[in-house]
């Protein structure tokens, strides 16, 4: 009797290490969308990690341009291991809103032990599988809608050859910009897919707790930055 209850907690050891190393071994991927068309824009966010048994998305139908203000309708929805839960609601960026976040910037980085080193080993790990970025652009001018484009084309050659210094490129970016000489127009479209594996989030989790400094309150200071 004891030898078989050995083997039943062996057995049931090594399949718990399986299932770890199954799960360390998965990818975290988060799928980028961002669509504008004349003063209409959308805009989608999902992660997916566990082999597909967590899923997050924000989905954003509509932004507006209210002064200096903008107005979000956003659509959450998260699934954990078939577990489905989803809300709406009612969001804004104003000044207020960006020095708020600014303000939380700036206390992560005091709570936080040399927090750009950690940033910067995070990004190294990210694989970069997809960026594509179309764009038809016109101004209404022949002359002008030219050198529109050459600027467009400029910025996204600018953008992707900065990104590229801080992640891994795994895919042949696709860039295009389409002049358009007949009418004002303008409309954007950008897929990105970044990939990271759930053993390198998880071991920079645990580096990030490391770096808090001691009696600065730094895992409270994270949770009410990442999740308020």
């Amino acid at each position: 009797m004891p030898g078989n209850l050995y083997g039943l907690m062996t057995a049931a050891g090594l399949f718990f290490l399986f299932l770890l190393l199954l799960a360390l071994a998965s990818p975290v991927r988060v799928y980028g969308k961002l669509t504008r068309k004349g003063e209409l824009d959308h805009i989608d966010v999902r992660i997916v990690g566990l082999y597909g048994l967590l899923h997050y998305k924000v989905k954003i139908p509509q932004m507006k341009l209210q002064g200096a203000m903008i107005r979000l309708h956003e659509q959450i929805s998260t699934n954990r291991a078939g577990v489905q839960h989803s809300k709406e609601q009612q969001g804004k960026i104003d000044a207020e809103n960006v020095q708020r976040f600014i303000e939380k910037l700036k206390h992560a980085v005091e709570v936080t032990d040399n927090l750009r080193g950690w940033v910067k080993q995070l990004l190294k790990k990210v694989q970069l599988t997809e960026w594509k970025w179309s764009t038809t652009v016109g101004v209404g001018d022949a002359m002008w809608t030219a050198m529109t484009t050459g600027a467009v084309w400029s910025i996204k050659t600018t953008m992707l050859g900065v990104i590229s210094q801080f992640v891994l490129l795994k895919a042949d970016p696709v860039l295009q910009v389409q002049p358009v000489y007949q009418g004002t127009y303008f409309q954007t479209e950008w897929h990105c897919t970044a990939k990271l594996s759930m053993f390198h989030a998880v071991r920079s989790w645990l580096a990030l707790l490391l770096r808090l400094k001691k009696g600065s309150h730094g895992i409270h200071v994270w949770h009410h930055i990442l999740f308020k």
